[in-house]
């Protein structure tokens, strides 16, 4: 099911955020061009762990804010011409009144996956996929705490983000692990380098690539992290991208009282990034 609203838009210029230094091997790196359009696509088919009673992910109160509103805000703030696609599942009626009521002018799109209970974050993903209608593409876990650094387009290749692991406990739990050249070899469970959740494809054949992995049958039921080891396969190759600042994902009911208890001390502030 989708539903599409008209669009307008506001922007702003944002610090630069350092980066480590890559370069491009398989895959051909191109020049983005200022104003060119991006898709960013929210992933937020399913509650967190025990959070049904919650309601959706997109609608977690977090200060004066809802969860949705606070990573709208930060793409306005980096992206002049920009889609975006709200994937979502549970209470995917609500998450829908809520976009149309408040953001009827922007351009917005709403994909439902009406099997989110029977099928796992790939179908979800392949879902926005299908939707894409420019020519580069930013994913994000739609229970992420966003801030406009974590959505800007750091460099014209494929690339993931991600932070390194701190002392303390993350909700993140899929890491990675690059050569010299700043290129990904695995993705999985308990590696040094956290993945923010966050990945870029530069391209209209990147997207494809990657929509033909999640649109088999063995990728229904399987976790994205293990489609882009499967991307890294292709021709194409994932860079990564590393950032001083960490992620925040809400999907347990202990990181959620965190993060809602440290907006409440802000007042009207909009972008939090520590939440220790």
């Amino acid at each position: 099911m989708e539903q599409r609203l008209p669009i307008s838009i506001r922007s702003s210029n944002m610090p630069r955020n350092r980066v480590n230094s890559i370069t491009s091997a398989r895959g051909d790196k191109k020049n983005r061009k200022k104003g060119d359009k991006v898709t960013i696509a929210i992933l937020s088919a399913k509650p967190g762990y025990r959070m049904k009673s919650y309601g959706p992910p997109s609608l977690l109160s977090v200060g004066s804010h809802c969860l949705l509103d606070i990573q709208i805000e930060a793409i306005r703030a980096v992206h002049k011409d920009y889609e975006i696609i709200v994937c979502c599942g549970f209470e995917a009626d609500r998450v829908s009144r809520h976009i149309k009521t408040k953001y009827k002018n922007q351009n917005i799109r709403i994909v439902e996956n009406q099997l989110f209970d029977e099928t796992n974050c790939c179908e979800t993903l392949r879902l926005c996929l299908n939707n894409v209608s420019s020519d580069s593409l930013l994913v994000c876990n739609g229970e992420l705490v966003l801030y406009p650094e974590l959505v800007k387009i750091h460099e014209e290749v494929p690339y993931i983000l991600s932070h390194k692991r701190g002392k303390k406990k993350s909700t993140l739990e899929i890491g990675s692990v690059c050569d010299e050249n700043g290129l990904v070899t695995n993705m999985s469970y308990g590696l040094t380098d956290l993945w923010s959740e966050i990945f870029y494809l530069h391209s209209r054949e990147t997207i494809e690539s990657l929509r033909r992995i999640v649109s088999t049958e063995a990728f229904k039921n399987k976790l994205i992290f293990e489609a882009l080891n499967e991307f890294n396969k292709t021709k194409y190759n994932l860079h990564q991208v590393m950032t001083k600042d960490r992620a925040v994902k809400i999907d347990n009911i202990k990181t959620y009282h965190r993060v809602k208890d440290r907006y409440e001390n802000i007042g009207t502030q909009l972008f939090v990034r520590n939440f220790n």
